[in-house]
């Protein structure tokens, strides 16, 4: 990356303040994510939300991934140094090569690992990878991973007589949802936009619509129709940007 450090040079222009402290922030913060690297990929204990676990702490391809690989795509567009690139790839090089024959990703089920068919962590992976696409050396490889991932999330999970998906978490849902679009937008496959709509439509059904509550997502859904009055500020969070983008990709306001 550029070193901030220095913009305030001769012939360079002043830094923004603070310029310094965020570049030593990002370097340091970096510099720890690749301690935790393992062979097959970034390893570590699981915080989860219900516990902490150390049953298994070696490499996910969990949910963990998506924010890896947006963060180094977004670094690489902003810079265009070759570190990030490096890293970018290294990352996309570890979901690519732990996906298995049927499409779904080894080690995938966070707090469960090290068992694959983790939802929404191989739907969040699978996104992080086309977010990436921009920079990747081989987007075309990314794109058709991309594809037996969703393909097997939608066999295993989608339920044609219901129209819905058999996993009733909001924001499970609204992950699976985005990465549905993203591929959509990506390939030009529409078939997908149906699956993400109705991902979505599943999600709003469990949003309070009236009182004190406005607005809030119930955390689980342990019938079709019925929320579990729990509301938690995360998952509520992670709705957000896959609604948004429904509204954008589908026209849907």
């Amino acid at each position: 990356m550029t070193d901030l450090h220095t913009l305030g040079d001769a012939g360079a222009v002043d830094p923004p303040p603070g310029a310094g402290r965020l570049a030593q922030a990002l370097a340091d913060l970096e510099a720890w994510l690749q301690t935790l690297r393992q062979p097959g990929g970034y390893a570590g204990p699981v915080a989860h939300w219900w516990s902490n676990r150390f049953r298994y702490t070696g490499p996910g391809l969990d949910w963990r991934y998506e924010g890896i690989l947006a963060g180094y795509a977004l670094l690489l567009k902003k810079t265009g140094e070759a570190r990030w690139r490096e890293r970018l790839e290294q990352a996309a090089a570890d979901v690519l090569g732990g996906q298995n024959p049927d499409g779904t990703y080894k080690a995938s089920r966070f707090e469960l690992n090290p068992g694959p068919l983790g939802t929404p962590h191989e739907a969040a992976a699978t996104l992080g990878l086309l977010l990436a696409l921009e920079g990747l050396p081989d987007p075309a490889a990314a794109l058709r991973a991309a594809r037996r991932n969703l393909d097997a999330l939608i066999a295993r999970l989608y339920l044609p007589e219901e129209k819905a998906f058999r996993d009733r978490v909001p924001n499970k849902l609204c992950t699976l949802a985005q990465a549905l679009l993203a591929y959509a937008e990506a390939s030009g496959e529409e078939p997908y936009l149906e699956y993400a709509r109705r991902a979505l439509e599943q999600a709003l059904r469990y949003q309070v619509r009236e009182g004190f509550l406005r607005g809030a997502t119930h955390q689980y859904a342990p019938t079709p129709q019925a929320g579990d009055e729990r509301f938690f500020p995360y998952y509520q969070a992670r709705c957000v940007p896959p609604l948004a983008e429904g509204a954008r990709v589908l026209g849907e306001g």
